[in-house]
């Protein structure tokens, strides 16, 4: 499918909006490969003797002229047994032509299965000669965390040039596919204690407030909405918000709003960090997590008062973290994230979630795991027409979502237009906006 196109100006334009549910990425089987591609050479084979029974058939009722004694011309019987023999013999469906066809595909099948044995080899070889260099990067880093030997190090390692997309690499020659989790866990371990969910929640005098949202795109928004209303102060700071909306009717709703990645160092005192997001990965606690339920904690959330969750890259990663811890306590209506990778970690079942996801963006698939979807996931892509660079801005996927609610009703995606409807409200209903800071306390830097 076409996802962008140049116009006559030479500008890049945005592609069509894409909705993926059901049956998610292919894989590929290759001895399973092998084993159909075998099958198809026997029915070939069958196919081809069946062919040469009715070119015998036909050659037997071919007699060009009837027994001696026979008052008549040729029987009918006869004319009509030519008459089924050619018709069974006949292109595109006949005996020799579809094994012709079985041969074909058989062929195929062996060059996609020679095809992707070269990938996978390639794969195979480039890490494999990745791995004396990581474990010599691990003899750089101490697993004792003796000293001040684990974070110079890591520090050392980073500026060096290693980026976050290493720990996709590193996940590959560690554990093979679904690996990655278990090498951010392992790095998350260097930079920070086992665990490293220690929190402080201080809240904020006088927050901006953001406007009651109207629909996921307006949502979105109110999540860039709390970042940068945030972001004028000194210093970086890691912020959740939380909208209590009030409906006309008397009843309320609140939506919880978490930014993205605001430190790229490890072990930093701001838990939006580098630590955070590879403890995000690995599905470890983390202090953002446990941040963020302490606010709906905090500011008094009913249990039957229905909650939206929506977070922006690593704010993605929280958000899906927090709708599986907080099963039960509260009810989770959807969750909606933008630029995110899947969190490892058991999503509830029956609540929706929706996903906004660049192809140019490369942090959706840190995880190194195929998108997941169906069921109550539904993933909305888009190519922005934009550099990775600015692809994963949160400016982007708002401009996506708005241009998927411009196509109207979806059934894919009804389970979180009705949360949406639950939680946001009918017009008239009104938001008081909460925003909270988060901090590591000083044992845990």
């Amino acid at each position: 499918m076409v996802t962008g196109s140049v116009g006559t100006a030479g500008v890049v334009r945005p592609g069509p909006v894409e909705v993926l549910g059901g049956t998610g990425p292919t894989v590929a089987d290759l001895a399973l490969l092998a084993v159909v591609a075998a099958r198809l050479d026997g029915v070939a084979a069958d196919l081809r003797r069946a062919a040469a029974a009715l070119d015998a058939a036909d050659r037997a009722l071919a007699d060009p002229g009837p027994p001696a004694g026979w008052p008549g011309g040729i029987p009918s019987g006869a004319l009509a047994g030519r008459a089924t023999i050619a018709a069974a013999a006949a292109p595109p469906r006949g005996a020799a032509a579809l094994a012709r066809s079985a041969e074909a595909l058989a062929a195929d099948l062996r060059q996609v299965r020679v095809s992707y044995a070269a990938a996978d080899d390639g794969v195979r070889r480039a890490l494999l000669a990745l791995r004396a260099q990581v474990a010599a990067a691990r003899a750089l880093l101490p697993l004792d965390g003796a000293g001040t030997g684990r974070g110079e190090a890591w520090t050392a390692l980073v500026g060096g040039g290693l980026p976050v997309a290493a720990v996709t690499v590193l996940g590959q020659v560690v554990g093979g596919p679904g690996g990655v989790p278990v090498a951010a866990g392992r790095l998350a371990g260097l930079v920070d204690g086992p665990g490293g969910d220690g929190v402080v929640v201080r809240p904020v005098v006088d927050p901006p407030q953001v406007p009651a949202p109207r629909d996921a795109a307006g949502v979105l928004a109110a999540v860039g909405a709390v970042a940068s209303g945030w972001a004028c102060r000194p210093g970086a700071r890691a912020v959740v918000g939380l909208q209590r909306l009030d409906h006309p009717d008397g009843g309320r709703a609140w939506l919880l709003l978490v930014p993205g990645t605001v430190e790229w160092r490890p072990g930093t005192s701001v838990p939006a960090d580098l630590t955070s997001d590879l403890q995000l990965v690995a599905g470890r606690s983390d202090p953002l997590t446990a941040g963020a339920l302490a606010v709906l904690a905090g500011a008094g959330v009913g249990p039957d008062e229905p909650v939206l969750l929506a977070g922006h890259s690593q704010g993605g990663l929280v958000v899906q973290a927090v709708a599986g811890a907080a099963a039960g306590t509260y009810a989770v209506r959807g969750v909606l994230t933008a630029g995110s990778p899947d969190v490892p970690r058991a999503l509830p079942p029956g609540v929706p979630v929706r996903h906004y996801r660049h192809p140019t963006d490369p942090v959706p698939q840190l995880d190194g795991l195929p998108d997941v979807v169906g069921g109550d996931v539904t993933v909305v892509r888009r190519d922005p027409g934009l550099p990775a660079s600015r692809a994963h801005g949160l400016g982007a996927y708002v401009a996506t979502a708005r241009a998927a609610e411009a196509l109207g009703p979806d059934p894919r995606t009804a389970a979180v237009d009705a949360a949406l409807a639950a939680v946001l409200g009918p017009a008239g209903t009104t938001a008081t906006t909460t925003v909270v800071e988060l901090a590591r306390p000083p044992e845990d830097r």
